[in-house]
C-alpha cells in the first residue's frame, strides 16, 4: 500500500521550484545528502521516478510533473488554512510564476506584467534568472512562463511558444552637463565620452558595439553592469552615458534627474513570452501581450 509523507512531499516541491538540488540546499539551510535522501524515500513510497538527471540540471518526469501539480495544490490549500486560523480572508487566487530573464531591464518587464499584477484573481509569482535556466524551469512546469529578449531555443526548450510582445529602439541618456556639449554632431560626439554600459554577455551591449563600430565610435567605458538600475543610479550620479529604451526614456529621465542625448539608430531591445504548447490562451497570458502589443509597444 502506499503512503505520502509530506515532509518529503514538500521537499520535492521545493526542489522542483528552484530547479537544483543545491540552490534548495542553500534556500531552505538543509545539507544536499538530507534532501536528496527525502526525496528518493519519496519516490520509494509512491513507486514513481520523479527527477531526471540532464548534466547539472534535474528535470521532472512525466510523473514528477503531476506529483508537482498536486504538490502546488496541496501547499497552496494550506497556505489557506493558515490564513483561516489567523482570521485572514483565504486566498482565493491561482498562483501563477512568470520567470524574467536576468537581461532584461526591470522597469520594462514590471509595466509589462502590471496587468497580472492587479488582477485579484492571480496571485504573480516572478523569478528571475538566466535565460537557459528559465527555460528548463519552463519545460519542467516549474514556471508558467518567460519573460525574454530571444525567441526560445528548440534544442533548449522543444515544447515552447514564443510570442513577440514588441520592441523599442535604443536612446543614449545621461546629466545635461554631460550631454548637452556631445548633441551637435552625434553619434559620433560619443568618441571618448564616458559610457556606463550593459555587461558583455548581454544581447543590447553586443548591438551597442557593433553600431559604436558601424559609427567609428571608441567610447571611454567606465562601467559595466549586469544590472539595468544599478547602471542608471551611476547615470544620475554623473559619471556616464548610459542606454535605455525609448518607451520608458521619459519616465527614466523624470526619475533618475537626466536628459536625452541621441538615438542609437538600429539598436533594439526585442520581447517576447515564452509558454509550453496550449498555454497560449490562459488569461495572464493574454494580459501580458495586451500591454505589449497594444499598449507599451503599440506597433509590436
Amino acid at each position: 500500500m502506499r503512503w505520502l509523507n509530506y515532509h518529503h512531499l514538500r521537499y520535492f516541491w521545493a526542489v522542483a521550484r528552484h530547479g537544483s538540488i543545491r540552490r534548495t540546499s542553500s534556500v531552505l539551510r538543509v545539507s544536499q545528502p538530507t534532501i536528496s535522501e527525502q526525496i528518493h524515500q519519496l519516490e520509494d513510497s509512491l513507486g514513481v521516478q520523479l527527477f531526471l538527471r540532464e548534466g547539472r540540471r534535474l528535470r521532472l518526469t512525466e510523473r514528477g510533473q503531476m506529483v508537482y501539480r498536486y504538490a502546488e495544490s496541496i501547499f497552496t490549500i494550506g497556505e489557506d488554512l493558515l490564513d483561516a486560523l489567523e482570521d485572514r480572508p483565504p486566498g482565493h487566487a491561482r498562483r501563477y510564476v512568470i520567470g524574467v530573464a536576468d537581461v532584461l531591464p526591470k522597469m520594462t518587464a514590471v509595466k509589462l506584467l502590471e496587468p497580472v499584477l492587479s488582477d485579484p484573481t492571480v496571485r504573480l509569482v516572478v523569478q528571475q534568472d538566466v535565460p537557459d535556466r528559465l527555460m528548463a524551469l519552463l519545460e519542467s512546469h516549474v514556471v508558467d512562463a518567460v519573460l525574454t529578449d530571444a525567441p526560445a531555443s528548440p534544442t533548449v526548450a522543444p515544447r515552447a511558444v514564443s510570442h513577440p510582445l514588441g520592441e523599442s529602439v535604443m536612446v543614449l541618456l545621461g546629466r545635461e552637463e554631460l550631454v548637452a556639449t556631445r548633441r551637435e554632431g552625434f553619434p559620433g560626439s560619443l568618441d571618448r565620452a564616458p559610457l556606463l554600459l550593459p555587461s558583455t554577455h548581454n544581447s543590447i551591449r553586443q548591438a551597442l558595439d557593433r553600431w559604436f563600430l558601424q559609427e567609428g565610435i571608441r567610447p571611454d567605458t567606465v562601467g559595466e553592469f549586469s544590472d539595468s538600475a544599478m547602471m542608471m543610479a551611476f547615470g544620475r550620479d554623473g559619471f556616464g552615458i548610459f542606454p535605455a529604451l525609448e518607451v520608458v526614456a521619459d519616465e527614466v529621465c523624470a526619475m533618475y534627474g537626466v536628459s536625452r542625448l541621441g538615438v542609437a539608430e538600429d539598436v533594439f531591445e526585442r520581447f517576447y513570452l515564452v509558454t509550453l504548447e496550449g498555454r497560449e490562451d490562459d488569461p495572464a497570458v493574454r494580459a501580458i501581450r495586451g500591454a505589449g502589443r497594444k499598449g507599451l509597444f503599440p506597433q509590436g
